[in-house]
């Protein structure tokens, strides 16, 4: 699995700034790095490294039913999901895919769906299908973990933001947001995206952001509300399989992650083909 430590300003920023132009070229990981401990991603700014909350995040994403094939980690707090963890919304797929969800020791699991699983026949049901994880299709959830260890605030240096700055010894709490699978829209606005607002710290759709480890193919409208309104810490997609890679904007202090595991291309395109990416946060 790829490893990678956010924290300080890489991670728990003031909110984004106005409306920055996204990068011509999006700067992505080695997809093939395995047991390797990065702290930044490559040439995208230079984040601190503050390990601030204690959480422990496993990314995966466009796994199209061959999830059995992920090295998973033993322990972490929480799996995301970012999509298409079906291959053609197969129910084969989703009764194996929810199994193997029931097995991971994780305290939470949070899935959204992908473009194989919006129209599937039985997309209807997929909260109930999915017992042992949580479906999120346009909505919020908050997530606490244990009690914060929060550094000394002597300690503590100007720019070193706090999630629970007021709240030590109690809980950490991370607001979490999923959207459903949305085609990356023409215009630069989504009706379905108006309820995403500036509490949101991890922001969860399978489409990315457009300019941003999307392949130069993503949604106009979310990097519009990324940018303008929600001004979330960490941007988690996945469907563009070659886009996968992590990308920090200096300016806006947002990481955005793709986390594809199908190996893409033309040819075994939705073959599981990479491991997990692991966050610190």
């Amino acid at each position: 699995a790829c490893q990678f430590f956010l924290g300080g300003s890489s991670l728990f920023s003031s909110s984004a700034s106005g409306s920055e132009p996204p990068p011509t070229n999006t700067t992505t990981t080695n997809n093939n790095i395995k047991g390797q401990q990065q702290r930044e991603s490559d040439n995208c700014g230079k984040p601190k490294v503050v390990d601030r909350l204690g959480i422990t995040i496993v990314l995966v994403s466009d796994t199209h039913g061959e999830h059995e094939k992920l090295t998973m980690p033993d322990k972490a707090d929480m799996l995301i999901s970012a999509g298409d963890w079906t291959l053609y919304g197969k129910k084969e797929h989703v009764t194996s895919f929810n199994e193997w969800l029931g097995k991971l020791p994780y305290q939470t699991k949070i899935v959204v769906n992908g473009n194989h699983e919006c129209n599937a026949m039985w997309k209807r049901s997929a909260k109930s299908l999915l017992s042992n994880a949580i479906l999120l299709v346009d909505e919020f959830i908050e997530v606490e973990f244990g009690t914060c260890n929060n550094t000394n605030k002597d300690e503590q240096k100007e720019d070193d933001i706090n999630f629970n700055s007021d709240k030590d010894e109690k809980a950490k709490k991370l607001k979490i947001y999923g959207t459903n699978f949305y085609w990356p829209c023409s215009q630069e606005s989504n009706p379905y995206f108006d309820q995403i607002d500036s509490s949101t710290d991890i922001l969860i759709s399978h489409c990315p952001a457009l300019g941003y480890v999307d392949n130069n193919r993503g949604c106009p409208a979310l990097l519009n509300t990324i940018q303008n309104q929600a001004h979330p810490k960490i941007v988690i997609s996945g469907h563009e399989h070659i886009a996968r890679g992590i990308h920090f904007d200096p300016k806006s202090g947002i990481t955005f992650v793709n986390a594809a595991n199908a190996k893409g291309g033309i040819k075994q395109g939705h073959a599981c083909g990479k491991q997990p990416i692991i966050l610190t946060l």
